[in-house]
């Protein structure tokens, strides 16, 4: 009996062990199984952000502490035209131009240095493009620097976008200073119109008053000449003072009279040589102006008002003698120039002419009248045929205007050339005769 019931008391003190025991393996299989769920939603966590890591547009790259790559996504090979599997082990600075590989040193590792950029990276294929990269370190326990990770973004179509919007801008500022400056010429030209009416109906007074005052002198300097035969040297260069101030304020009057009231054109077909000389006869030549003319045979006639064209042209003629005091040449040319040339010389030549020649249909003689004198400033060339602009000390500046309102009244163009030290010429298009 005593051996049966040591027996027993072993036995049950074996199923109390027995007991604890499968207590403490559930205890260690919750446990276990707790800790592989961790596990689990840690390797899903990992996943997804890998999963997420290599679908976005950001390229990512880890390097550990020696400049290796250890890990990259999938848009960060792409975009630098590897795959994943060629940069993994390759040292990080592959990207960077040789100029920032020391901006991109280990020594900014360890030193635990950030930074970020915007300049070019490299792709496989040598081709450069432009990127934004941000660089943080990567510290262990301790603090120590023990990799990077570098975030690369390809900015090729922001700047695309940003160079595109620059252009916008400047295109809109353009436009807007182009609208602005036709606004203030279209302003200028209403005040000036404005002037131009005030000034033709003053013109047209002063004109008549004056012309007559101006004959009454010319008689009377006429008639003593005729009487004082026996005057002196003095009195009779003074009567040629007189004689020549009423003859310069008789053609003022004459530009004023005619810039109030332009008539119209009585047009007639009428040679070039013909009207050249007739207005080279009533133009006073100094000897030291050597003329040259060029006048071909063959021109056609011109089909234009024949007192206007006389007109006109011995303005041309007198303002380029007057170019050149201490003499020269003036040369006065002529040639035929078919429609479709006018258009191209009005597109393609940087000149003065005040007319397109696009809207006008029919062949042309162009004239012109050149002299070897000072030039005129370019500021300047615009401005000739405005009313009472003159760059001479005597004038009223009206003659050009007069000019280009007689051209223009024929259906023609006047425009200048010059340039300073080399002379001016002044080109004039009227339409050829058809028959």
């Amino acid at each position: 009996m005593g051996l049966l019931k040591q027996i027993s008391v072993s036995f049950n003190r074996l199923m109390a062990r027995l007991e604890e025991t499968a207590g403490r393996m559930e205890t260690l299989t919750g446990e276990l199984r707790e800790a592989n769920a961790e596990r689990h939603r840690a390797e899903e966590s990992l996943f997804a952000l890998k999963k997420a890591v290599d679908i976005m547009q950001l390229g990512v790259t880890i390097a550990d502490v020696t400049g290796k790559i250890i890990y990259t996504n999938s848009a960060d090979a792409r975009m630098h035209g590897y795959e994943v599997e060629e940069l993994i082990g390759r040292d990080a600075r592959l990207f960077a131009p040789p100029e920032l590989h020391r901006e991109n040193s280990l020594e900014d590792i360890q030193a635990m240095k950030s930074w970020s950029r915007d300049g070019v990276n490299i792709r496989k294929d040598g081709k450069v493009f432009p990127v934004r990269v941000t660089s943080d370190a990567v510290l262990d326990a301790a603090g120590r620097g023990v990799g990077v990770v570098t975030t690369c973004e390809d900015i090729s179509e922001r700047k695309r976008l940003e160079e595109e919007l620059r252009k916008l801008n400047g295109e809109l500022e353009r436009k807007v200073e182009e609208r602005s400056r036709e606004l203030l010429e279209a302003q200028e030209e209403l005040v000036r119109k404005e002037k131009l009416s005030m000034l033709g109906q003053l013109a047209g007074t002063v004109g008549h008053e004056l012309r007559n005052p101006l004959g009454v002198m010319s008689n009377a300097v006429y008639f003593l000449k005729m009487v004082l035969t026996d005057a002196d040297e003095t009195t009779r260069e003074y009567l040629d003072i007189v004689k020549k101030e009423i003859e310069t304020s008789q053609r003022i009057i004459t530009d004023l009279l005619d810039f109030a009231r332009t008539r119209i054109p009585r047009t007639e077909a009428m040679t070039v040589r013909e009207l050249v000389a007739e207005s080279l006869e009533r133009c006073a030549i100094p000897e030291n102006v050597a003329i040259q003319a060029e006048l071909p045979d063959s021109l056609p006639p011109l089909m234009a008002d024949p007192l206007q064209m006389r007109q006109v042209l011995q303005n041309l003629i007198i303002n380029a003698v007057q170019a050149m005091p201490e003499g020269g040449a003036l040369r006065i040319s002529a040639r035929l120039m078919r429609n479709a040339e006018c258009g191209m010389r009005n597109k393609d030549k940087d000149s003065a002419l005040d007319t397109p020649h696009s809207a006008l249909d029919a062949d042309f003689v162009e004239i012109s009248v050149a002299d070897t004198g000072e030039g005129i400033a370019t500021e300047n060339l615009k401005k000739l045929f405005h009313p009472l602009f003159t760059t001479k000390p005597t004038g009223i500046g009206l003659g050009l205007t007069v000019c280009r309102s007689l051209v223009e009244a024929n259906s023609g163009t006047i425009g200048v050339e010059s340039l300073a030290g080399a002379g001016t010429t002044f080109t004039i298009l009227l339409p050829a005769a058809s028959f």
